[in-house]
């Protein structure tokens, strides 16, 4: 390890806290509290509360690299602890700071909204969770599929739209997608180390059902929300102005299916993540102008 430069240390400190898909969390936090108050991008405690989901997504990514260190040597030889940059230990440190600064965000919410710093803590439990040595939730059937899915698409929403109280209505068939498209989304990615991951007892679809009948629940899956988008619009739920969007979200979703049923195996799978990440990511959107432009009935 010494043989490394500092450079090279930064550099894998960088890679191990921020994983590629921090931006979901930003943007999730960001359309909630726009969409419960227009003005929320003026407010202060809308910049703490994503700053809060930012940091713990470092301290979920990096407590998750000291958990994922046997995998990693097999699956990402690259990463900083299998490759010697630094130890184990250096990045259990890293978490531990980490988890600390998050802990700072509820106990000053505590004072602006208590329903808000119930939820933060109950997110940091979570992450916190999904790796402890003597629980693993991620050795847990779907389990650890919800445990992600929850931090990446639930609590991010949920928080930004109580942040002011709102007397509104939940818009509760958007955050359902939103929630359902992470849930799809965190499974994909169990296909870039099922071979690993069956070694070692943890209990993933591909592991379970198998490589081909996993990638045809997942392709179902990913497809459902958007299909049940359509029929929303047709039984009036939704406006038929969106009708375009939706064909669009939809066709994505079909193509991200086919790359995933053509080859589920690694390294295509990480592509095939990566297409689920962004189509994530283009439905908040378009699901924060449907409701911004009041096209949600």
């Amino acid at each position: 390890m010494n043989d490394h430069t500092s450079g090279e240390k930064l550099d894998g400190i960088v890679k191990t806290i921020i994983p590629s898909h921090s931006l979901i969390v930003v943007i999730g936090v960001f359309i909630a509290t726009s969409m419960a108050n227009p003005l929320a991008m003026f407010d202060i405690n809308t910049y703490l509360l994503i700053s809060f989901y930012v940091f713990l997504d470092f301290a979920l990514n990096t407590y998750n690299a000291c958990s994922d260190v046997e995998i990693d040597k097999v699956t990402k030889p690259f990463r900083p602890i299998p490759c010697g940059i630094f130890s184990k230990n250096y990045c259990l440190r890293l978490a531990i700071i980490l988890y600390f600064i998050t802990l700072l965000f509820p106990l000053y919410f505590l004072n602006v909204n208590i329903l808000i710093s119930t939820i933060m803590f109950v997110a940091i439990v979570n992450t916190f969770m999904y790796s402890f040595p003597y629980l693993k939730i991620k050795k847990f059937f779907v389990l650890s599929n919800i445990s992600i899915a929850v931090h990446y698409g639930l609590f991010p929403l949920i928080s930004g739209w109580f942040l002011f109280g709102t007397s509104q209505e939940l818009p509760l068939v958007i955050f359902s997608i939103i929630f359902f498209v992470a849930l799809v989304t965190n499974i994909t990615k169990d296909f870039e180390d099922f071979e690993i991951e069956k070694e070692l007892g943890i209990r993933t679809i591909p592991v379970v059902c198998g490589v081909v009948k996993g990638s045809i629940i997942t392709a179902f899956l990913l497809i459902f929300p958007y299909v049940t988008a359509f029929l929303l619009i047709i039984a009036g739920n939704l406006n038929f102005d969106i009708l375009i969007p939706i064909v669009i979200l939809t066709l994505y979703s079909a193509y991200i299916c086919y790359n995933l049923l053509h080859n589920p195996y690694p390294p295509f799978a990480t592509r095939t993540l990566n297409h689920s990440i962004l189509l994530g990511i283009m439905t908040e959107f378009l699901f924060y102008l449907m409701y911004s432009l009041k096209f949600i009935i």
